[in-house]
């Protein structure tokens, strides 16, 4: 399949068009790792594709690169577990891409359909989410500042 890469989302896009957007719901930019406006891409899937359910994560870190693994909380043998599904590693520079691009998708679809509700309370959502991504941005910003000294020597 070839397609036009776009900025803005069309009406093909899985989105309900007939649900309007909260009022003055702010403007996200397209942070991805997508390539440029106008660049023909050709998109396929590799023998190995596979969609993953997942309701649970967890992130490593090295000075390389991070890895987030995916599983899911199930009951097994009569107890509560973590299976893991598969874990992806990012290089640091992509990874920050995508958690720009992950904040901005949720920004959007919290604009087009409401607050999305975790069910874990607002205390969990407030500082447990914003822990975790204080955390991201601040792993993200010793890296970067690694990297700037490395480069000043």
């Amino acid at each position: 399949m070839i397609r036009k890469v776009a900025r803005k989302p069309s009406p093909d896009d899985a989105v309900d068009i007939n649900k309007p957007p909260k009022e003055n719901a702010p403007e996200i930019p397209e942070v991805s790792g997508a390539p440029p406006v106008g660049l023909i891409v050709k998109y396929t899937q590799s023998d190995t594709y596979r969609t993953v359910y997942s309701n649970h994560s967890k992130v490593g870190i090295s000075q390389w690169d991070f890895t987030v693994m995916f599983g899911q909380a199930i009951e097994k043998d009569g107890q509560n577990v973590i299976e893991e599904s598969i874990a992806i590693k990012f290089s640091p520079q992509y990874f920050k891409t995508i958690v720009a691009s992950l904040s901005g998708a949720v920004a959007q679809w919290e604009a087009t359909f409401g607050e999305i509700q975790t069910g874990l309370g607002q205390s969990f959502n407030e500082q447990g989410m914003n822990a975790a991504f204080d955390n991201i941005k601040g792993v993200l910003g010793e890296l970067d500042k690694r990297n700037s000294r490395k480069t000043k020597s």
